[in-house]
This record gives C-alpha cells, sequence and structure tokens, in this order.
C-alpha cells in the first residue's frame, strides 16, 4: 500500500539520482521543494514503504506524512495552475499544443484538489498531455492509472470518443469521478479498478503514466487480457532507465515511433506490432 512520505536528499545526492533509487518503490513524486537559503532540496511523494531498501544510499532520511492531508493545501503547494480564490486548478489546454494541433487551443480543465495523481506538479504528466495533445481525437483510450482524471479528461476535451479510467486506488477513483462531473464529461467516461470484460467500445490507444516497476504491472496485465489497443503513450520513465525499458517494450511487441524528454523524464508513443 502506498503511503505518502517527504524524501530528504544526502550530501552526495541529487534529485535525480534520488529518484532513480525510489522508482523501485512505486514511487509517485508529487514535487520537490527547495530550501532558496540552503538549495537543499526535499522530495514529496508516495511510495510503495514495503519495497524501500533497507539502507538507502542517495536519501538521508525519509518521514511519513499523516494520513489526514489537507488536499488543498497540497495543490496549494505544488499544482501550478491552481486558484486558491475559486478553490480549483484551471488548466489551459492549450499550453500542450504544439503546430499543426491548434484547434482546440481554448479548451480548459478543472480540477479538484484530491488523492489522485495528476496535479500537474510533475514533469511526466507534461509529457503525456504533450503526446494526448495530438493522438487523442476521435480515439477511444484506456487511461491507465487515472489518477486525478486529467490525462482521460484532457483526451475528451481533444476529441476522443470514449475513455476507460482504471485505477487500483478507491479514493484515486473517487477525485477522478468528481472531475468528471465537474467538467460535465461523466457519460463519456467509465471509472472501474480493471477494464471491464464486456467494454462497449473497443480500445484504440492507451496512456500510461508510471515508473518502470509498476508499468511493468499494469501493461502485462492489459495484455493478459487480450487487450492490445495499436497505439500506447507511456511515461514516468526516468532518463539513465531509457535503454533498459525500450528494450524491455521491444520484447514486449512495441515499436517505438517518437519519444520527449522534460528534465530528468521521458515519454514515449509506442504502436504494438501486429500479430
Amino acid at each position: 500500500m502506498r503511503d505518502w512520505f517527504y524524501f530528504n536528499l544526502s550530501d552526495k545526492s541529487s534529485v535525480s539520482l534520488a529518484l532513480q533509487e525510489l522508482s523501485s518503490c512505486h514511487l509517485e513524486t508529487m514535487g520537490v521543494i527547495e530550501d532558496p537559503e540552503t538549495g537543499e532540496c526535499v522530495l514529496c511523494a508516495s511510495a510503495e514503504e514495503d519495497l524501500f531498501p533497507t539502507t538507502w544510499q542517495y536519501i538521508k532520511t525519509h518521514q511519513k506524512i499523516s494520513s489526514e492531508i489537507d488536499w488543498t493545501q497540497e495543490w496549494i503547494s505544488f499544482c501550478p495552475y491552481f486558484k486558491k480564490e475559486l478553490g480549483l486548478a484551471r488548466i489551459p489546454l492549450r499550453e500542450f499544443y504544439s503546430k499543426p494541433y491548434q484547434q482546440a487551443c481554448e479548451e480548459e480543465l478543472i480540477l479538484r484538489p484530491g488523492p489522485g495523481f495528476g496535479d500537474l506538479s510533475h514533469p511526466t504528466t507534461h509529457l503525456s498531455l504533450q503526446f494526448l495533445a495530438s493522438s487523442a481525437r476521435q480515439s477511444i483510450l484506456i487511461d491507465l492509472g487515472c489518477g486525478s482524471g486529467i490525462l482521460g479528461l484532457a483526451a475528451l476535451k481533444w476529441g476522443a470518443q470514449f475513455v476507460y479510467g482504471l485505477d487500483i486506488e478507491p479514493s484515486a477513483l473517487e477525485h477522478a469521478k468528481e472531475n468528471a462531473k465537474l467538467n460535465a464529461l461523466e457519460q463519456k467516461i467509465l471509472f472501474s479498478s480493471s477494464f471491464p470484460q464486456n467494454h462497449p467500445f473497443p480500445p484504440s490507444l492507451v496512456v500510461v503514466n508510471m515508473t518502470l516497476e509498476e508499468q511493468k504491472t499494469a501493461i502485462a496485465s492489459l495484455q493478459n487480457n487480450a487487450c492490445t489497443p495499436p497505439y500506447w503513450i507511456t511515461s514516468g520513465i526516468l532518463k539513465t532507465q531509457q535503454k533498459k525499458y525500450l528494450s524491455w517494450m521491444e520484447q514486449r511487441g512495441f515499436l517505438l515511433k517518437s519519444s520527449r524528454t522534460k528534465e530528468q523524464w521521458m515519454g514515449f508513443l509506442f504502436q504494438k506490432k501486429g500479430p
């Protein structure tokens, strides 16, 4: 089970090295807090404590955050689009377009604070949205690990026909459902803990924003259920993991079409190879 932690970096560490060490702990980084005077960085993230090593190489200390989290305050602290006076995040989707995809520049997505991952404080969410901006139109999308619902809901704003929002965390699903209603999109998205057996629409695109270890489980689960859409957008991979990750995806039958980089993170667009 994931819990929330603060991670203090060791003296010889960097954010990139710390994230690499934490990547096997089902890390979901919500933000990096930097002391403007000392330059010292602290990671705020959710992670699998059972997967923590007995000793850290690049983490000096870690502290569990109280389960009674003030999500509004968390989003005030980390979400760059949060409007404190409204109590909402208002995200201008035009910021994730690149030419020639300018047809819906004025669309805006509204999100409430909550426990679902995806408040746009993390580079991997940006990478996923950049790929979706040019790929979502007319798609039937699986948002695998939907968190706050940000990716699936943005895809609908960009012309996706239908979205399956999947997440194993009940609190995240409730958060995503609230956001779907807030954007009047609840009729076009189905939230569930697993892909429905009797699905009304065959999916054509998957977006998955998870760490490498999480992706190994999630992607295999979809493929085992014979759910293999032709196009896959993935993110949550560190640049240092790129070679290992691309080799693993190739073994799973994926052909790399394009990639993007933001800070120390990468996002990819794959096409599933035929039989």
